[in-house]
């Protein structure tokens, strides 16, 4: 069974009242799983198609780093708005 395969299968095997629960405990495979269900893409797909490391978006996902871009990008591949997965992180100020 292929990596995709199997997200899509955990996906049916979670009751959608525990995908809160997901989202909150294990906020990674949450996206993941959104991912693979909504644009059958994995981090790894999504970083070739934006142009950048494997390990920013590992920091972004974890919510060690943060890229607005990637983050809009990986919402949109999830299907979900950007609030949805990151709803406490605040608007930078410019630059004086």
């Amino acid at each position: 069974m292929t990596y995709i395969a199997r997200l899509v299968n955990n996906l049916y095997m979670i009751k959608l009242s525990n995908l809160k629960k997901l989202k909150k405990q294990n906020k990674p495979l949450y996206i993941r799983t959104l991912m693979a269900a909504n644009s059958g893409l994995r981090l790894l797909d999504l970083s070739i198609k934006l142009g950048v490391s494997t390990a920013m978006m590992s920091r972004v996902v974890h919510d060690v780093g943060v890229s607005r871009p990637i983050q809009q990008a990986i919402a949109d591949a999830c299907g979900v708005s950007y609030e949805h997965l990151w709803p406490d992180e605040k608007p930078r100020k410019k630059a004086a």
